[in-house]
Protein backbone atom coordinates (compact mmCIF):
# COMPACT_ATOMS: atom_id res chain seq x y z
CA UNK A 1 0.00 0.00 0.00
CA UNK A 2 1.62 3.54 -1.08
CA UNK A 3 1.66 5.78 1.48
CA UNK A 4 0.63 9.85 1.12
CA UNK A 5 1.91 12.80 2.70
CA UNK A 6 1.64 16.52 2.46
CA UNK A 7 4.33 19.01 3.48
CA UNK A 8 3.21 22.71 3.85
CA UNK A 9 6.03 25.59 4.18
CA UNK A 10 6.89 29.45 4.38
CA UNK A 11 8.61 30.15 1.11
CA UNK A 12 11.51 32.46 0.78
CA UNK A 13 9.07 34.06 -0.88
CA UNK A 14 7.06 35.15 1.76
CA UNK A 15 4.19 32.93 0.19
CA UNK A 16 2.66 29.48 1.57
CA UNK A 17 3.28 26.29 -0.32
CA UNK A 18 3.18 22.51 0.06
CA UNK A 19 4.74 19.60 -2.12
CA UNK A 20 2.89 16.01 -1.34
CA UNK A 21 4.73 12.85 -1.44
CA UNK A 22 4.06 9.38 -2.52
CA UNK A 23 5.67 6.36 -1.22
CA UNK A 24 8.46 9.30 -0.46
CA UNK A 25 8.77 10.88 -3.57
CA UNK A 26 8.07 14.17 -4.21
CA UNK A 27 5.09 14.00 -6.74
CA UNK A 28 4.49 17.44 -7.00
CA UNK A 29 3.49 20.72 -4.71
CA UNK A 30 1.40 24.41 -4.97
CA UNK A 31 2.55 27.40 -4.36
CA UNK A 32 1.48 31.64 -4.12
CA UNK A 33 -0.76 31.15 -0.91
CA UNK A 34 -1.73 33.64 1.00
CA UNK A 35 -1.76 32.14 4.57
CA UNK A 36 -0.79 28.83 6.15
CA UNK A 37 -4.56 27.74 6.13
CA UNK A 38 -4.88 27.99 1.90
CA UNK A 39 -2.04 25.79 1.56
CA UNK A 40 -2.91 23.52 3.74
CA UNK A 41 -6.71 23.13 1.94
CA UNK A 42 -4.85 22.89 -1.41
CA UNK A 43 -2.75 20.50 -0.55
CA UNK A 44 -5.53 18.28 1.10
CA UNK A 45 -7.49 18.79 -1.91
CA UNK A 46 -4.40 17.29 -3.98
CA UNK A 47 -4.25 14.28 -1.63
CA UNK A 48 -7.76 13.63 -1.51
CA UNK A 49 -7.51 12.47 -4.96
CA UNK A 50 -5.40 9.29 -3.62
CA UNK A 51 -6.44 8.64 -0.01
CA UNK A 52 -9.63 10.13 2.26
CA UNK A 53 -7.21 11.02 5.52
CA UNK A 54 -3.97 12.58 3.73
CA UNK A 55 -1.03 13.25 6.46
CA UNK A 56 -0.41 17.18 6.20
CA UNK A 57 2.42 18.53 8.21
CA UNK A 58 3.92 22.05 8.31
CA UNK A 59 7.61 22.36 8.22
CA UNK A 60 10.03 24.86 7.35
CA UNK A 61 11.75 25.30 4.07
CA UNK A 62 15.10 24.42 5.38
CA UNK A 63 13.58 21.26 6.36
CA UNK A 64 12.41 20.14 3.26
CA UNK A 65 14.52 17.32 1.17
CA UNK A 66 16.72 18.44 -1.50
CA UNK A 67 15.77 17.40 -5.38
CA UNK A 68 17.16 14.12 -6.44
Amino acid sequence: MSSYKGRVYLAPSGQWAFKYYIDDQEAGGGAGFKSEKEAKLGCKDVLQGYVAKPKIVVVKYEELPPLV
